[in-house]
């Protein structure tokens, strides 16, 4: 299985690119030049704490590893108070349950 990626876009293996099924990506580049402020992490949620990343996060990608519950994406052209669904075709949802703030997040 083959998968590329560079400047100009990315290449998926045909094993992963079946003709007539709709797929999304998730890409992410660190520009170093700008203070790399692309970040992944895990944290553990003790009673709806506040999550300490050190900027004002505008893109939020939220999942249970060790639970089932659906992929919560949070955004700040959005608002926080909207979430979407990564892994549902359902629309946005006006219970986010994360709260952005200026150096982090409280879930």
């Amino acid at each position: 299985m083959s998968t590329s990626v560079d400047s100009g876009g990315f290449t998926v293996s045909s094993l992963l690119n079946e003709a007539g099924v709709t797929y999304i990506a998730f890409l992410w580049a660190d520009d170093e030049s700008v203070d790399s402020r692309v970040r992944c992490g895990e944290y553990t949620n003790v009673d709806g704490g506040d999550v300490y990343v050190g900027f004002a996060p505008q893109w939020l990608l939220l999942k249970v590893i060790d639970g089932v519950s659906d992929w919560r994406i949070v955004d700040a052209v959005r608002g926080d108070e909207i979430a979407l669904s990564a892994n549902t075709a359902n629309a946005e949802s006006a219970d986010a349950g994360v709260v952005l703030g200026g150096d982090g997040f409280a879930a």
